[in-house]
């Protein structure tokens, strides 16, 4: 079974009902399958969300809360090196570390963020908006 790392605009969208319905289902059979996979970086920009409905932030806790969270370790530590060199640091450390996090991990990124993931050679890339 694929194993899939949200990222922070995947479940800001998902919970504003903002993707297209097939999207959503699509999303929620992933979420269901099993826990969800955060990594740390997404976790803090979840939870710094300032939305204007009281319950987002509710449901952000909750979800966080059953959510499996990824530290950062020696192996993405070198591999966030290796893709911000590559890419002159083009790519913002948050998102390199987000990346280097998928590849180290082998699992597919979950984001409509393409413009940030789509130069990183071998990165998994599922993008909510493509799920019609």
């Amino acid at each position: 079974m694929e194993s899939y790392l949200l990222d922070t605009c995947a479940v800001i969208k998902l919970l504003n009902e903002t993707y297209s319905a097939q999207a959503i289902l699509s999303l929620s059979q992933i979420i269901d399958q099993s826990t969800p996979i955060l990594s740390f970086i997404t976790k803090n920009e979840l939870l710094c969300w300032n939305s204007p409905n009281p319950n987002d932030l509710k449901f952000l806790n909750e979800f966080v809360d059953r959510s499996t969270i990824l530290m950062m370790n020696e192996p993405i530590i070198n591999h966030t090196i290796m893709i911000r060199y590559e890419s002159n640091y083009k790519i913002k450390l948050p998102d390199a570390i987000i990346a280097a996090t998928v590849l180290v991990n082998n699992y597919t990124l979950v984001s409509d963020n393409e413009k940030d993931f789509i130069t990183i050679p071998k990165l998994k890339l599922l993008n909510p908006k493509m799920i019609v």
